[in-house]
């Protein structure tokens, strides 16, 4: 018998990890970091995303055996998939209201199929952001201020071209293929660290003369 799927009351975290307990071969988990899930089911093969802010809680996942963790600061959902047969998805990123899927249905090979796209995002992206420099970061906070090349380079005292070679080489190294793409592989990342008002910001930055 396959245990019920949380239903959005106060026991979601433990739900989900009773969810967890019914796993015989392999989870894959998309969960807040705030989630504690402990318990027997610790001995199964589990790759897990993190997403939010990552306080202890959220490290000593990484040190439980038979368990890979990846970070992310933006997912589309909460989501558990056991033994790639069920699947519980929650729209919320609090990891309430969940519904259950079972196969065969196509719905759960999808899921699946998004888990690792975000797995292999993840990854990338968390071993990408160190390498991006603080004047491309400067960037990224103009290009999501809404700003123009040209109007980035004239705050940052670079040339149109720099900023666009700067772009280029940043999108690059996360993988994006457009500058639409790239805002979205940049949340995903953590890129920039967006204040409230970005221009201010910005323009605090932009009386420097980096090359």
């Amino acid at each position: 018998m396959r245990p019920t799927a949380p239903n959005g009351s106060d026991g979601d975290k433990r739900e989900a990890t009773e969810l967890m307990a019914a796993a015989r071969q392999e989870i894959l988990a998309i969960l807040p970091a705030d989630y504690d899930i402990t318990g027997p089911w610790t001995s199964i093969a589990t790759r897990l995303i993190v997403h939010g802010p990552t306080p202890p809680l959220a490290e000593e996942h990484a040190a439980v055996p038979h368990r890979q963790v990846r970070f992310s600061p933006e997912v589309p959902m909460c989501l558990i998939v056991v033994d790639r047969t069920i699947a519980w998805v929650s729209a919320s990123k609090g990891g309430t209201h969940w519904t259950g899927i079972t196969r065969p249905n196509a719905a759960v090979d999808s899921l699946v199929s998004l888990f690792e796209w975000l797995w292999r995002r993840a990854g990338r992206h968390a071993a990408a952001r160190g390498q991006v420099s603080a004047v491309q970061q400067e960037i990224l906070i103009g290009l999501a201020a809404g700003l123009t090349d040209e109007e980035i380079a004239e705050g940052l005292g670079l040339s149109t071209r720099t900023v666009q070679r700067h772009i280029t080489t940043t999108m690059n190294l996360l993988g994006a293929r457009s500058r639409l793409e790239l805002g979205f592989v940049c949340r995903l990342a953590g890129l920039p660290d967006l204040p409230a008002d970005g221009t201010a910001r910005f323009a605090a930055a932009g009386t420097g003369t980096h090359r």
